[in-house]
């Protein structure tokens, strides 16, 4: 999760350059696609959101702070009780996918 300067914890995301990695500065391998949320924006002065989510598990990379905040790893239930209400739809999506398909590890903050 990413804890914003203004408050409040959002999933990682954001733009990318071509060949990039990913802002928490960690490789990711992807076990499984879950799903997607869209948001369209009417105003001229935001933008349309694509959120994709994934089931992946660290391989390497350190990681590290972005310019959208601080990046913390935190278990369900602190995502639960921080993270946006706009992002808060995409979260439970992935509990709804959890739920269903069984095989997706319930995930814990090892002290």
């Amino acid at each position: 999760m990413i804890e914003r300067p203004e408050g409040g914890y959002v999933l990682p995301g954001g733009f990318m350059r071509w060949k990039g990695k990913e802002e928490t500065g960690l490789t990711l391998k992807v076990n499984e696609f879950i799903g997607y949320s869209s948001t369209a924006s009417y105003g001229l002065m935001r933008l349309s959101t694509l959120s994709m989510v994934f089931y992946a598990e660290v391989v390497e990379g350190e990681q590290r702070n972005s310019i959208e905040g601080r990046v913390s790893w935190l278990d369900e239930t602190e995502v639960l009780e921080k993270i946006i209400p706009l992002q808060r739809g995409i979260f439970d999506n992935f509990l709804l996918y959890r739920e269903q398909n069984g095989q997706v590890k319930r995930f814990q903050v090892e002290n």
